[in-house]
Order: structure tokens, then C-alpha cells, then sequence
């Protein structure tokens, strides 16, 4: 009976590290849901976009530490930061107008074939997303989801390899291949304050979290 219940406690345990960023950013206050987009082929999955007052470097250190992403690109990209779970892939990236956007999605959208980004200022932020996932996701999710992916259907090539401008030199240096280092905080998040300015705030928010933005280097 003791072992029945040691079982249990473990398997919670597992399970509560499996953490649906969809639902930690549509809970979270200092992410406000903006609008969805749905893949370029008939039946895609959907991707769903939130606005943050954070900045890009802001936002991925947040997450790194908050979501345990299996993976993560460069966390000191100013542009655009890409990140992969079991099921899930996120990505951060600048918007117009100074804004930050924080694109979350099943796996399966990549794979079928992403619409762009929604008012991304870079685009080379497109091209980064899609490599990152060709280079990242690809082979393990062909097995998964079967059928022709996008990248398949459309004869993908890198962005490098197409010429086009990116910030993309190869994978060995760009995309990072280590598995995170932190875990999610156990500090409870508080509600966000109508005069909450600059980062300072939001660290306090978060407790132990340090140097948001720079000051700390994950996984690197």
C-alpha cells in the first residue's frame, strides 16, 4: 500500500513538469493574449500570439526559468528567441512598434506549415523560426505526426542556404543544443500592479529570479 502511494507521488511529480505554455501565458500578467493565426495548409493547427511589456531577452529569460522548454536557441538575441517542448513550440521575436510577441503552438503547426509571424519587424525572424524547427524538430515529429510536412512539401532549404538575410550562421553556433539548467520558480506570481513600470517591478514578482534580460546565461 506505502509503494502504491510512493508510485503515485512520483508520477504527479512527473506530470506537473509537463507544462502547457499556452495556458501558463494565457494565465500569467504579464502576457496578454492578441490574436490567433492558423497554418498555410487545409486543417493546421493554430497558433495563438500574446503581447508582453517585456523586451525579447526579458521574455526568454522568463520562460527558460518558468516553463522547462527542452530546448532553447540564444537567449541574448535582441530578435527573436526560439524555444521547444514535448508538444509545444514557442517563440519569442520583436514586433512593430517596439512591442514584444510570444507565439505559442503545438508542434504540428510547424510541421504542417506556419503562417509569418504577426507584425514581426525582422523578417528574418520567419526564416529563424522555420530553420529552427527543420534543424530541431523535424526528423523526431515525422515519426510522430506522419504524412508530407510542409518543409517536405515545399523542398525546404535553410535560410542560409536560400541567401536570404538572417542572423543564422550554422546550427553548431547559433542554435543551442544543451537541455535548461533552472526549473520553475516555486514562488507564487502575484498579481500584476496597475503601476508597474520597467523590469525592476516584474523581477520583484518573481522572487529568486536574477538579472532578467542578460545578467544570467542559460544552458550556454
Amino acid at each position: 500500500m506505502v509503494l502504491g502511494i510512493v508510485v503515485i507521488v512520483v508520477l504527479w511529480g512527473g506530470i506537473s513538469d509537463a507544462i502547457n505554455v499556452q495556458t501558463f501565458l494565457s494565465e500569467d500578467p504579464y502576457f496578454t493574449y492578441e490574436t490567433s493565426l492558423t497554418g498555410i495548409r487545409e486543417h493546421s493547427e493554430k497558433a495563438d500570439v500574446y503581447k508582453t511589456d517585456m523586451t525579447v531577452l526579458e521574455a526568454a529569460s522568463y520562460l527558460a526559468e518558468n516553463t522547462n522548454p527542452e530546448e532553447y536557441s540564444d537567449l541574448n538575441n535582441e530578435e527573436y528567441v526560439s524555444f521547444m517542448y514535448e508538444d509545444q513550440y514557442v517563440f519569442i521575436y520583436a514586433g512593430e512598434e517596439n512591442k514584444t510577441y510570444v507565439q505559442a503552438s503545438a508542434r504540428q503547426y510547424a510541421y504542417h506549415g506556419s503562417s509569418r509571424l504577426y507584425r514581426s519587424r525582422n523578417y528574418g525572424a520567419w526564416n529563424f523560426f522555420r530553420d529552427y524547427y527543420f534543424i530541431k524538430g523535424l526528423t523526431r515529429d515525422t515519426h510522430r505526426y506522419g504524412g508530407r510536412s510542409y518543409y517536405e512539401y515545399e523542398n525546404y532549404q535553410l535560410s542560409t542556404a536560400r541567401n536570404t538575410k538572417t542572423t543564422i550562421p550554422s546550427e553548431t553556433n547559433t542554435i543551442n543544443t544543451k537541455k535548461p539548467t533552472t526549473k520553475k520558480s516555486s514562488t507564487n506570481q502575484t498579481t500584476k500592479s496597475t503601476n508597474d513600470s520597467g523590469v525592476s517591478a516584474r523581477r520583484s514578482s518573481v522572487g529568486t529570479r536574477s538579472s532578467i534580460g542578460g545578467g544570467t546565461s542559460f544552458g550556454k
